[in-house]
């Protein structure tokens, strides 16, 4: 019986470091197609979508717009192309991220793709208006 906690303590222990990992290899960029009927209706479906999860959006001229997120003491800055057919998420920049050597912590993974997936549906809602 003492040999299976052995095991379960060491089988919960490598988990526990797995999950402890903070860096993860660095998207540098997240692209995506679709299919919008204007440039108003992309940059307001991202600004709206930004907005809605704390990103600070800045429209810096057509067809781009900057975007910050600042939580606790981490910040992330991305910049957004995009066209009526296709947007692409690009890392500008990071404090506090432990960004170095092409890794970057992994909250900054999980805030690109919820702005990501946020976007995608209000695109979708707007075409199908």
């Amino acid at each position: 019986m003492k040999r299976i906690y052995r095991i379960l303590a060491v089988v919960v222990c490598a988990l526990g470091l797995a999950a402890c990992q903070q860096t993860v290899p660095l998207q540098q960029t997240q692209t995506a197609t679709i299919h919008a009927r204007s440039l108003t209706v992309v940059k307001d479906a991202i600004i709206q979508a930004g907005l809605e999860r704390g990103w600070m959006m800045k429209p810096v001229s057509s067809g781009v717009i900057d975007g910050k997120l600042l939580t606790r003491d981490h910040e992330v800055q991305v910049r957004i192309a995009y066209g009526t057919s296709s947007y692409q998420i690009d890392y500008v920049d990071s404090r506090n991220m432990k960004a170095a050597n092409g890794k970057i912590h992994r909250k900054y993974g999980q805030w690109v793709r919820n702005l990501d997936i946020d976007i995608q549906r209000r695109l979708a809602l707007s075409n199908s208006n």
